[in-house]
């Protein structure tokens, strides 16, 4: 019998652990996040597209590393730059998250530079909305 209570016990204890690691990710929040920019250049050159990258997040939330996977290279610039700004919820561990930029260019076309719509999706995504530029000397 008293076997039994101590196997239980240790059973008990290991759902506990691993249900643990399994809320960290979904503890993950953001202590600091900058709004990131749509490059003007970019949407100047009607660049739109989502880009991947890799973090490296240490236990204290800071993002040490980030590596670009995937996406338009002035856009992968920018968004890496600004995720090197970012500061996360302290983690147990050095974490390693997939973080994506999601650049869109919408309706009505614009002149000049305009502020674009930022939503923090989730602590790993985030969508970048701007406005189609109107060419130069060309009124609509």
């Amino acid at each position: 019998m008293r076997k039994f209570g101590v196997l239980f016990l240790y059973l008990a204890c290991m759902t506990i652990l691993v249900n643990a690691g399994e809320n960290s990710e979904r503890n993950l929040g953001i202590r600091k996040f900058v709004s990131p920019d749509y490059p003007n250049v970019a949407r100047l050159a009607q660049i739109s597209g989502d880009v991947h990258i890799l973090a490296t997040v240490t236990a204290q939330g800071r993002v040490t590393v980030a590596d670009i996977m995937s996406g338009p290279p002035i856009l992968a610039s920018y968004a890496q730059k600004n995720l090197l700004t970012w500061e996360f919820t302290v983690q147990s561990q050095v974490e390693k998250l997939e973080i994506v930029y999601r650049y869109r260019l919408t309706e009505p076309k614009v002149y000049g530079q305009v502020v674009p719509s930022v939503t923090l999706v989730s602590p790993t995504e985030v969508s970048i909305v701007s406005n189609f530029p109107l060419p130069t000397g060309h009124p609509e």
